[in-house]
């Protein structure tokens, strides 16, 4: 996936017990990860299949193979099992769900992953969040994999699937309200498709644990129909990968996810406003006695006068020493030291509380350290990143902040922006250094 929904904290909800639950081992998983469908893969007693070597001594009649985001793997899978469609003709079973462009792996099935990034307007995406377009099925429940989809399937940042001159069959879409890299599409835009033990799709975001945990979509039910067809009650065997790795434990001990946090600002908002709409503040005073609410305010009212008359004493203990006149100017015990105009400088910024300045210097620092740059200024550079959803939403938030700080006029900055600086430089620095950060383009050697 291109990076997280932006804040999508709906990890705040639990995982049904009575789906995963597990008396032996209780674990607290990411929102993000895959843990939930492994279970999956576990309850239809599938086994994992943990080396590329392992998976060559299997037969393909007894064998479920899964590959989710990075698609790179394919090339060494073929290396131990020959082609896909070979794979497939000879009983095997085949997901690929990737949002990244697939560079050609598909290419003997006539099928293109975009990589390009699906939206969807507020007022119709999943949550209000335009980077959770929902799919639906092209010919509801007509297809095994369909059966009991009456909600639609949410996704994150979810791509398209090419499949213009294969055989493979549209089985879901996104509708035509939704934009392909910020341009509407002019019909459904493909998101699933599938023949006879193989199905591509265009991001394995519906498979993520939080949104497998929502009840507001079909998202469970669909990785379990999913499982069972490509299981078909014969095969034994599964090899899962997830960007480059492969799962060697499918028995995950899953229960919940991860504890509440704060909701997105537009969940607050929304929460805020029901509320009001239904005059529940006014019906609570209601339910308070007069009398009781007016002893109440009086005793706050009172107990904030007194904290407040506390602090006046306790800073009114200072005496004067009567023996000295009060006109007589005392020695100072520190010697007075002409500031330096740096200092001065550096003073009248903190005073007039605009740091601009300095700001703009360590985000050119930035980009001059780790991404040269022969003609600054326009938009944003392009990068790529391989980290986690999360990880990508982030960068996607703050790298073009950065530019805009360092060669854009981002307007005032304050103390406390200026004082979280450091530490989002510091961390793109560590992406940066870990590989997962890529710079595209001519301007960026």
């Amino acid at each position: 996936m291109k990076t997280v929904c932006r804040t999508f904290v709906l990890c705040s909800l639990l995982v049904p017990s009575t789906a995963w639950a597990q008396d032996s081992k209780k674990r607290i998983v990411s929102p993000e990860g895959t843990q939930a469908f492994r279970n999956i893969l576990h309850q239809f007693d599938l086994q994992p299949i943990k080396t590329l070597e392992e998976l060559a001594g299997k037969k393909p009649q007894e064998t479920v193979l899964i590959v989710f985001g990075d698609t790179a793997i394919l090339d060494d899978i073929r290396k131990q099992i020959g082609s896909l469609e070979t794979f497939r003709k000879e009983g095997g079973a085949v997901l690929i769900a990737s949002d990244r462009d697939d560079h050609g792996r598909l290419k003997e099935w006539n099928l293109r992953i975009t990589g390009g990034v699906v939206t969807e307007d507020k007022s119709k995406a999943y949550k209000g969040i335009e980077d959770c377009p929902r799919a639906v099925g092209s010919q509801p429940n007509a297809d095994a994999v369909f059966q009991g989809i009456s909600q639609g399937l949410a996704t994150n940042k979810p791509s398209v699937v090419r499949f213009g001159q294969s055989d493979f069959n549209l089985l879901a879409h996104f509708p035509t309200s939704s934009k392909l890299d910020g341009v509407r599409f002019l019909w459904p835009g493909p998101f699933l498709v599938g023949k006879d033990r193989a199905l591509v799709m265009g991001g394995h975001s519906v498979f993520m644990n939080v949104l497998l945990a929502q009840s507001d979509n079909s998202n469970l039910v669909f990785a379990q129909n999913c499982v069972r067809w490509l299981k078909d009650g014969k095969r034994q065997y599964a090899l899962f990968v997830e960007d480059g790795r492969i799962a060697d434990e499918f028995d995950v001990g899953l229960t919940v996810l991860p504890p509440m946090r704060m909701p997105p600002t537009q969940v607050l908002n929304r929460l805020l406003r029901g509320l009001e709409d239904e005059n529940i503040f006014n019906r609570l005073l209601d339910r308070i006695p007069r009398d009781r609410f007016v002893r109440v305010v009086l005793l706050l009212v009172t107990l904030l006068l007194l904290i407040y008359g506390s602090k006046r004493l306790l800073g009114a203990r200072h005496r004067i020493e009567a023996a000295v006149p009060l006109l007589t100017p005392l020695p100072s015990p520190v010697p007075a030291v002409e500031m330096s105009l740096a200092a001065q400088r550096q003073q009248a910024l903190l005073r007039g509380g605009n740091l601009q300045e300095p700001a703009r210097d360590l985000a050119r620092f930035f980009f001059a350290e780790l991404a040269p740059v022969h003609h600054p200024g326009g938009d944003a550079p392009a990068y790529s990143a391989s980290g986690n959803w999360l990880e990508r939403r982030w960068l996607a938030r703050h790298i073009p902040h950065l530019w805009q700080l360092a060669y854009g006029d981002p307007g005032r900055i304050s103390r406390r922006q200026f004082a979280r600086l450091p530490a989002i430089l510091d961390r793109l620095t560590q992406i940066f250094r870990a590989g997962r950060l890529h710079w595209l383009g001519k301007d960026f050697s």
